[in-house]
């Protein structure tokens, strides 16, 4: 059995209508994307997006927060901009991870949050 016949390919074929399409739904909805390269440095973020952030709490539901879907949000609730990596330091006293006795118990990241993945299962 060949590799293709074993797989299924993703379809990587532009749909030009659809795009044009989503790209006028943006512009009406005042949505405008960032960049990787925004998104990894963001000294690179607009002074416009900063102003308008200033006044977007960071868990609205307001398309100028797709500026801050980095790791390197200044942790406040509202009016934030941009600070160190935010994470979280677990100390050396045996928790599920040390113990090993949660298989898959990793914290994950998310946004200014510490998240314990729900697939534990006992030993």
């Amino acid at each position: 059995m060949s590799l293709k016949e074993t797989y299924t390919i993703i379809n990587l074929t532009v749909n030009e209508k659809q795009l044009k399409r989503t790209a006028q739904r943006c512009r009406e909805r005042n949505i405008i994307m960032p960049t990787f390269a925004v998104l990894k440095d963001p000294a690179k973020v607009p002074a416009s997006i900063k102003t308008e952030l200033q006044k977007v709490g960071l868990w609205e539901v307001n398309p100028r927060n797709l500026f801050r879907v980095t790791w390197k949000n200044e942790p406040i609730k509202t009016g934030g901009q941009y600070d160190g990596v935010n994470f979280m330091e677990l100390l050396p006293a045996p928790n599920a991870i040390s113990t090993g006795r949660f298989w898959g118990c990793v914290p994950m990241p998310c946004r200014n949050s510490i998240i314990m993945t729900a697939n534990a299962s006992i030993t």
